[in-house]
C-alpha cells in the first residue's frame, strides 16, 4: 500500500512547518448511544462552522516509518482555549497490514469501511458532522461538553478506537488543527488528491476503464507512484 505515501509525505511536510504539540491518549470521555443534536443556542464551540475551513484528510500506508505508532498532535489551541466559530482540520494517517492479491478487489470496501467508522462516534454533548462530497469534518460542542473536560486528546482517542475496530489497522497518527494561520486551502487540495486515489482504485478494481488514453484518472496514475502498477496488475487479472 504505497499509492498514498506521496500524499502523506506532502501533508507531513506541510504540517512540519507549524509547531505541533503531542497529546497523550485520553480514555474515559463518555459516549452516547446515538448522535446528539445540538440547537444553535446550545453550541458553545463550533469547529469549522458557518463555512469556515474544516477539511479532513485520510491517508493509508503500510510503512512503519511514516506511521510508526499511535500518536495525536495538536497545531493551535485546545478546546478549552477556544470559543465561538473557529477554523478546523483533522488529518489521519493509518498504517494497516498489506493485502494479498486475492483481496485486491476488497480494497475499496476496506478503505471506505474504515472511513465510515467516524459516523459511529457519538461523544457526549458533541455533534460530529462529516461531508464526504466536500471533504469537510466539523464538530459542534455544547457548554456541557466543555465543562465535562472534552479535549482533542479525548476526541483523538475516540477516533483511534473507532479506526482500530478494523483489525488490520495497526497504528494511527492524527493531527488536529485550529491555528487560524494554517493554510487550510492547501491541505484541502492534498485531501482531494488523496480522495482521488481512493476513487481511482475503485475504478481499477471494477475495470471501469483500462484504456489509459481515455481514463479520467490518467493524471493520478501519472503523478502517484504505484497507481499505474496497480492498474496494470488489475488488467492482467481480468
Amino acid at each position: 500500500m504505497k499509492v498514498y505515501d506521496p500524499s502523506i509525505q506532502s501533508a507531513l511536510a506541510l504540517l512540519g512547518k507549524f509547531p505541533a504539540r503531542p497529546l497523550s491518549l485520553e480514555k474515559g470521555y463518555p459516549l452516547e448511544k446515538e448522535k446528539a443534536f445540538l440547537f444553535p443556542e446550545d453550541v458553545a464551540l463550533d469547529l469549522g462552522g458557518r463555512e469556515l475551513p474544516s477539511p479532513y484528510l485520510i491517508g493509508y500506508t503500510s510503512s512503519s516509518s511514516l506511521v510508526p505508532e499511535d500518536a495525536i498532535y495538536l497545531i493551535g489551541e485546545d478546546l478549552a482555549g477556544l470559543h465561538g466559530q473557529v477554523p478546523f482540520a483533522h488529518v489521519s494517517f493509518l498504517r494497516f497490514e498489506g493485502q494479498g492479491d486475492e483481496k485486491d478487489q476488497e480494497l475499496y470496501r476496506l478503505l471506505r469501511g474504515i472511513e465510515y467508522q467516524r459516523y459511529r462516534i457519538f461523544p457526549y454533548e458533541a455533534m460530529v458532522r462529516v461531508n464526504t462530497n466536500r471533504l469537510r469534518e466539523s464538530i459542534s460542542l455544547s457548554r456541557k461538553a466543555l465543562e465535562k473536560g472534552i479535549s482533542f486528546a479525548a476526541l483523538g482517542t475516540l477516533f483511534l478506537d473507532a479506526f482500530k475496530k478494523e483489525k488490520r489497522v495497526k497504528a494511527v497518527v492524527q493531527y488536529f488543527i485550529t491555528d487560524p494561520s494554517f493554510p487550510f486551502a492547501e491541505l484541502e487540495g492534498m485531501a482531494r488528491k488523496s480522495e482521488g486515489v481512493t476513487v481511482a482504485l475503485d475504478s481499477i478494481m471494477k475495470k471501469l476503464s483500462m484504456d489509459c488514453s481515455t481514463c479520467q484518472f490518467k493524471g493520478i496514475c501519472d503523478e502517484i507512484e504505484g497507481m499505474r502498477e496497480a492498474h496494470q496488475k488489475a488488467e492482467r487479472k481480468f
